[in-house]
């Protein structure tokens, strides 16, 4: 047993700075400010003019003024070497200023966000440091900035916005000039507007308006935490447990343990800074009903936190002190929260319309309205008590996150000496919570082996790559676990998002865990296996983030050759199935034709072209299905009468059909015709720069295109031609039948067939010939096919007259507009 330090948390020091910033304004009452931010060196606000006022922290005396014509700015955030300055405005217009520190001219470098798309946003939050939800702005319809987020070497700077898009603005300096290259590119695209944004070494934490998602930026990965949704303003952020920049418990096991591992102090290296190992690291995402969802660094919820709170307490943004507490607060309260422990430690209330909170170390800076701001300091004070010794694991202390169900237990069942009434009383308050985390831990398996020290033998390597997108239900077996046992009058009510846990006794066995992306890494896998993980990655990636990833997929293909290439695919298609996806083959099929240029195919093997085509025909025969069925098959041969209107990836449809047509490779073309019959258009095509005299009528008949009819006439039509089309029509109008393109027998169409196909009453007879229009009903007409005959110029007035009466007895009275025999008349004094 060593002595342990209790942390006790106070407001050692409240400061009224109101009167110190508005000194610079005292001759003023149009300007006010807007929003702010703080840093070690500076206090600074952004106001309604449009400029930023810049004030000593220490003194808060006022330094100067930067200008700048963005009007009222509505975010700002100091980087992290607190040398630069991001602004933005409700119009989408964002603003950096360079080398704050320096004694030249400042001035406000713009750029802007793109205007809003399909997705464009409607509401507001504010997601920097020192900003808070805002309430929708009606009055400004663009989309804007709604949150900033600095990155590790303040070069970086990550937007996001009311439309639901993370950008990253990047900024280069070039040498010996004072010149900015600002470049603003979307790196995330999500379904409604950024809460918040916060960043931990490459991983980009990004909480929205129902979700949050965990970024891996090196690697360009994405995932969802949990999938139960939300609705409103709630924050997410990264918390360290072991923080090296603050003393805590386990600092101070560490300095009592440092008399007994003398030969591990000289084996480590004083001049190498500490770096937190991953499992120091949770995130915590904001729920409704004052609740925390904490996960671990691969996006798992592992457990709920409920805090009672006398009142509705929404946690709009999660700030962090020393980044290991929480700060949140609404209009008139702060709360300090030790998310570790799962405890409001400190409350600050007699606030009074609290707008935005800022925290620096232990000082948090509070803006309110009427141009107020007050400076808190947090006190710590440390009380000691008997906690068993911190156990290391080669020479490494473990997480706190990892031990705290262990050491409870641990305490409750070995230590009989020096446990007081009060440890008592707090064992029996966590002990729901302690057995829970140990069961779900790395000890779960054999409960016995967490008494005797021993280690879990590590799992075996998965047969296939089965890869996870999350643990398989783990929200909802996560959140079977509440912290706080007291709270249970409160958590009654809300018993739709939180229900009672079974006791441990009856409770259901935890989903069998699949293994998550990460793990993949640890195992040896063949040069194909880790570019089918990437792939793999790479598409769940792009389905989180909406962004189009071909130059992801183009990076991975470039490097194998089409053979290759397939066989990846068919590995990638097994991945899904294990993976649960749906249709596994068409999203496989759907990434290869977004890579894939289609003059490919025409250099490819054979077996990868057959892959292709095959691959063509199922990808459109899926999502065509409910078109292609109302279309009328020959009964003879199978093939479809008529092309239906649509087709996915058509050029390479087409590519495949001028590379077996070129080589007179007939029955491939229509083979791909019978299953696909919108290439059809593409074999009309061939009859007629062939002039297949016994095929080209007809199909330019059933194709129904009329800009490929009118080019046909005016090329190669002769009066030869327009009396075996006329024959056609009749033929088709008084049979209700079409001619089958393949063996040319004549079928009938059924009702729904014919009305598609041309109306019953044929009174289309106001327009004239139209290169315009497509429209079947446009096609299948006496006036439209009448009009193109006599614009071709293929055929005189007078001569298409004479042709026309051969057929009077069968066109319906009205059926030609008298612009035709205008048109007749008009030519044939020119004949």
């Amino acid at each position: 047993m060593i002595m342990d330090a209790l942390k006790h948390y106070g407001l050692g020091q409240r400061t009224d700075l109101s009167r110190a910033i508005n000194l610079p304004l005292r001759n003023t009452k149009r300007i006010k400010f807007t929003c702010f931010d703080v840093s070690e060196k500076f206090l600074v606000f952004g106001a309604n003019s449009g400029s930023l006022y810049i004030y000593d922290r220490a003194t808060v005396n006022f330094l100067s003024i930067i200008p700048s014509q963005l009007g009222p700015i509505s975010q700002l955030l100091i980087s992290r070497n607190g040398k630069q300055i991001a602004v933005s405005n409700l119009r989408g217009k964002i603003g950096v200023v360079l080398d704050l520190d320096s004694s030249a001219t400042k001035e406000i470098l713009l750029t802007e966000l793109s205007p809003p798309g399909s997705n464009g946003g409607s509401g507001e939050t504010d997601g920097s440091s020192s900003s808070d939800y805002l309430p929708p702005v009606a009055a400004f319809a663009s989309v804007f900035v709604t949150c900033f987020c600095w990155g590790n070497d303040d070069r970086e700077l990550y937007c996001g916005d009311s439309r639901g898009t993370v950008s990253l603005l990047q900024l280069s300096l070039f040498m010996g000039r004072n010149i900015l290259n600002i470049t603003l590119n979307p790196v995330l695209l999500l379904e409604n507007q950024i809460v918040q944004i916060d960043r931990y070494n490459d991983m980009l934490l990004v909480s929205t308006l129902s979700k949050c998602v965990l970024c891996n930026t090196a690697r360009e990965e994405f995932k969802q935490i949990g999938n139960r949704p939300r609705d409103g303003p709630y924050g997410a952020t990264f918390i360290v447990a072991n923080n090296i920049d603050s003393p805590t418990v386990s600092d101070l096991l560490d300095q009592t343990n440092a008399n007994h591992s003398a030969e591990q102090q000289q084996s480590s290296s004083p001049k190498t800074m500490p770096t937190h190992q991953q499992t120091d690291v949770r995130i915590f995402c904001a729920r409704p009903g004052s609740r925390l969802w904490e996960a671990d660094m691969e996006g798992n919820v592992l457990r709920t936190h409920q805090f009672k709170l006398q009142q509705v307490f929404g946690f709009n943004r999660l700030h962090t002190l020393r980044q290991r507490l929480l700060l949140v607060h609404n209009d008139r309260e702060l709360l300090l929260i030790d998310p570790i422990v799962s405890k409001v430690v400190l409350r600050i209330e007699d606030l009074e319309q609290v707008d935005r909170v800022a925290v620096l170390g232990d000082e948090v800076y509070v803006f309110a309205a009427e141009q107020k701001l007050l400076h808190l300091k947090i006190d710590v004070c440390w009380d000691e008590r008997f906690k068993p010794e911190t156990k290391k694991v080669d020479g490494k202390k473990n997480s706190p996150f990892r031990e705290n169900g262990v050491y409870i237990l641990d305490q409750l069942f070995n230590s009989s000496n020096g446990v007081t009434k009060e440890s008592n009383i707090q064992s029996e308050v966590t002990i729901k919570e302690a057995l829970v985390s140990v069961v779900r831990g790395k000890y779960g398996k054999n409960i016995r082996q967490m008494f005797l020290g021993y280690e879990q033998i590590a799992p075996e390597r998965p047969k296939t790559l089965n890869v996870s997108k999350v643990y398989n239900h783990e929200e909802n077996y996560s959140n079977e676990t509440r912290v706080l046992p007291t709270d249970e009058a409160y958590l009654a009510e809300e018993h739709e998002e939180v229900e009672e846990p079974e006791p441990v006794s009856t409770r259901r066995n935890p989903p069998k865990k699949m293994f998550s992306m990460s793990l993949l890494s640890d195992y040896q896998l063949d040069e194909d296996d880790k570019t089918v993980r990437n792939l793999y990655l790479v598409y769940r990636s792009s389905i989180i983030s909406n962004l189009n990833f071909s130059d992801r997929y183009a990076k991975i293909f470039d490097t194998y050759d089409t053979h290759a290439i397939v066989g990846l695919l068919h590995k990638l298609e097994g991945v899904m199935e294990e993976n649960n996806e749906e249709d596994p083959r068409i999203k496989c099929v759907k990434i290869y034709f977004d890579y894939l240029k289609v003059e490919l195919i025409w250099e490819i093997d054979d077996d990868s072209r057959a892959y292709i085509k095959e691959s063509f025909i199922e990808y459109n025969r899926r999502l065509l299905q409910s078109e292609l069925e109302q279309l009328e098959q020959c009964e003879s041969c199978g093939h479809y009468l008529r092309p239906n209107a649509n087709c996915h990836y058509a050029d390479i449809g087409t590519t495949l059909m001028q590379y077996y047509w070129s080589r007179k490779e007939y029955p491939q073309c229509f083979e791909l015709v019978q299953q696909i019959p919108y290439l059809w258009h593409s074999i009309t095509r061939y009859y007629v720069q062939d002039q297949r005299e016994d095929k080209m009528i007809q199909c330019l008949w059933s194709m129904g295109d009329c800009g490929l009819l009118e080019k046909t006439a005016e090329e190669i039509f002769t009066a030869t031609h327009w009396r075996q089309l006329f024959d056609v029509m009749l033929t088709c109008y008084n049979s209700n039948s079409l001619m089958c393109l393949n063996c040319d027998k004549l079928c009938t169409l059924n009702e729904s067939g014919r009305d598609l196909m041309w109306p019953r009453k044929d009174n289309n007879c106001t327009g004239s010939s139209t290169k315009t229009s497509d429209n079947s009903k446009t096609f299948y007409s006496w006036n439209y096919i009448l009009n193109v005959a006599i614009s071709s110029g293929t055929i005189g007035g007078k001569a298409l007259l004479k042709l026309v009466q051969g057929y009077d007895e069968y066109i319906p009275t009205g059926a030609i507009g008298s612009g035709f025999y205008c048109k007749c008349l008009l030519n044939a004094t020119t004949d």
